[in-house]
């Protein structure tokens, strides 16, 4: 599971809100729906251009409000099938990383992303890559702080390179 697609549901809460649909009784559930194509370019991602492709997508995106309508927490859950592929070389690599994952949002805007079992595209200081096991991510309003990692983790750029 993607934390960047946790990111992007929530942007989906300002949708859900406008319609009036959200109650603090229980969630509101919808498809996750279809993400990407992305390209990047040489660096933004890896030191050469990536291609990243959804296979598969039959997430779930479960929002949760508090008593005052508040987004409190954010769950994804579902199969999540990636493909990247190395635009230089050709190479590619298909991944499962179907989480789960659930994003707790506090009243200030900050928060964390808590993932559990495989997750792709996790950000650390030496670059993306594939976490099984937990991967914490938390964040302020303005930047998403270093990522920890309980289990292991993968080189997405190194499965490509």
């Amino acid at each position: 599971m993607r934390v960047w697609v946790l990111i992007a549901s929530i942007a989906v809460t300002a949708v859900v809100l406008s319609c009036g649909t959200a109650s603090a009784a229980g969630p509101v559930r919808f498809p996750a729906g279809p993400v990407g194509p992305f390209d990047y370019a040489a660096g933004q991602f890896c030191a050469f251009p990536v291609h990243e492709q959804t296979v598969a997508n039959n997430e779930t995106v479960k929002l949760f409000f508090d008593a005052d309508f508040n987004l409190a927490r954010v769950m994804v859950n579902g199969r999540l099938v990636v493909r990247y592929t190395n635009r230089a070389s050709g190479r590619h690599v298909t991944l499962n990383a179907s989480g789960p994952a659930t994003t707790y949002l506090n009243p200030d805007g900050s928060g964390r992303t808590v993932a559990r079992g495989i997750t792709t595209d996790v950000m650390t200081d030496s670059g993306p890559v594939v976490a099984y096991g937990k991967a914490v991510t938390p964040f302020t309003v303005n930047r998403t702080l270093p990522t920890r990692i309980t289990g292991r983790s993968v080189s997405i750029c190194g499965l490509l390179g």
